[in-house]
């Protein structure tokens, strides 16, 4: 059996990104998430990328530790780790205002009744944020 479970990190970004570029990042990240059975969210603020992933631990921490991605950001500070007892996002998408301006309806991300420890710290530190 393949229990849930949630990683939360932050990774600076290397540069201001434009909401066409985060929409292609959105984009490809999408499918390779969508094979691994990923659920979660992203948002930049602030040159500063927020993420929550969700779904196989081993699958998760196989992901963390090759997503160093030197062309967008810096290194990744773990928040918060742990198991879930149920998915907070149906898919793995955006927050649907990233820099300021409304992204494609298509890459949001959509979330659940569920409030994971992930995403109560995720809208505590991220005052702006919005699902």
């Amino acid at each position: 059996m393949v229990s849930l479970y949630e990683i939360f990190h932050t990774a600076p970004a290397i540069k201001d990104f434009a909401t066409d570029e985060l929409e292609k990042i959105a984009e490809t990240l999408s499918i390779r998430n969508r094979k691994m059975n990923i659920t979660g969210i992203l948002h930049y603020h602030d040159r500063e990328f927020y993420q929550i992933l969700e779904g196989d631990k081993n699958v998760l921490t196989n992901l963390i530790d090759n997503i160093e991605d030197p062309t967008k950001h810096g290194n990744i500070h773990i928040v918060w780790e742990g198991k879930s007892s149920a998915r907070a996002f149906n898919n793995w998408g955006l927050c649907p205002f990233i820099t300021g301006e409304k992204i494609s309806q298509e890459l949001v991300a959509e979330s659940t009744d569920h409030m994971s420890t992930g995403l109560q710290l995720f809208k505590e530190l991220i005052p702006v944020f919005q699902v």
